[in-house]
This record gives C-alpha cells, structure tokens and sequence, in this order.
C-alpha cells in the first residue's frame, strides 16, 4: 500500500525514477546521522532494538 502511494506521488511528480519506502527511510536515517544525532536518539527514533542496526550506516558514510 505504501509503495503504491510512493509510486503515484512520482508519477505525479513527474519524475523519471524509482522510489522505495526503503530508499527514503535509509535517506532519512543518513541524514539524521549527518545532523549529528547520538546513537541512542536514533535508535528509539527509528524503533531499532540495537545499535548494531545502524552500523551499515556509519559504515556507509565513512
């Protein structure tokens, strides 16, 4: 349902790309990451039970 909703808000938009729920929220915690948020912020944020959850991140930006 949601990916639905993204797929016709791009369209509408006229844009010529595919658009996940995943890529937006990995955008959305890159840039959290990038606002220097703790750990401990993002992880009750994004509702991860770890901070293990966001080492793809880290590792991703560095």
């Amino acid at each position: 349902a949601i990916q639905k909703m993204i797929r016709l808000e791009v369209k509408r938009a006229e844009l010529n790309r595919r658009i996940s729920a995943q890529q937006m929220r990995n955008t959305f915690i890159l840039r959290l990451i990038k606002q220097e948020l703790t750990e401990d912020e993002l992880v009750s944020r994004m509702g991860f039970k770890t901070k293990i959850s966001l080492k793809r991140y880290y590792q991703y930006l560095q």
